[in-house]
């Protein structure tokens, strides 16, 4: 994973669903690479929706 970006941040998956949480403010570089991160899981996993707790 040579010039990956880890973003430390779990996306699970729950049935079809993807489930992940937003813990921490997020830099415009980790934003990026889990936004693909995100995006490839939902084309790879072929998921019906989404949830990110954004919860404090």
């Amino acid at each position: 994973m040579k010039g990956r970006v880890s973003t430390g941040v779990p996306i699970l998956r729950l049935g079809d669903v993807l489930v992940t949480g937003l813990l921490n403010e997020l830099d415009d570089k980790v934003a990026l690479a889990f936004t693909h991160e995100l995006t490839e899981r939902i084309s790879a996993d072929r998921v019906r929706g989404v949830l990110i707790d954004i919860s404090p």
